[in-house]
């Protein structure tokens, strides 16, 4: 096996990561919120950055990317109400829901890759 394939094979959290990513990229047309201003910009960027540091950590991997992937996850958990969409959006709760959901995922599975690469600690 080639040592790409080892390596891509041996993060499936990242590939993971990675489509977390895309949805949250494509989520403001699937879900219709492209009018919802301050949801629509921080599922573009936080996206995007999940996107890239997902194909970062597929790549190479580094503690860092991880770190990251959390910090992102907890603002993605929160970002409705500090935005305040989540106010705006509470009929429905669906745009909400997609940031909490994707933010909680993202967290969850860069805390496990994290763990998995140092062997089920939290530092090498």
């Amino acid at each position: 096996m080639t040592n790409f394939m080892k390596k891509s094979t041996g993060t499936w959290q990242d590939w993971i990561c990675l489509l977390l990513g895309a949805w949250l990229l494509l989520s403001p047309w699937i879900l219709g919120f492209t009018a919802l201003a301050p949801a629509f910009w921080n599922a573009l960027l936080f996206g995007a950055i999940i996107v890239g540091i997902a194909i970062a950590a597929i790549v190479e991997f580094h503690d860092w990317e991880d770190w990251v992937d959390m910090a992102i996850g907890l603002w993605l958990i929160v970002s409705p109400w500090v935005l305040g969409f989540a106010a705006m959006t509470a009929a429905d709760g669906l745009v909400t829901g997609n940031f909490v959901a994707t933010g909680l995922a993202t967290l969850l599975l860069a805390a496990w890759s994290l763990r998995d690469h140092h062997g089920g600690t939290w530092f090498a």
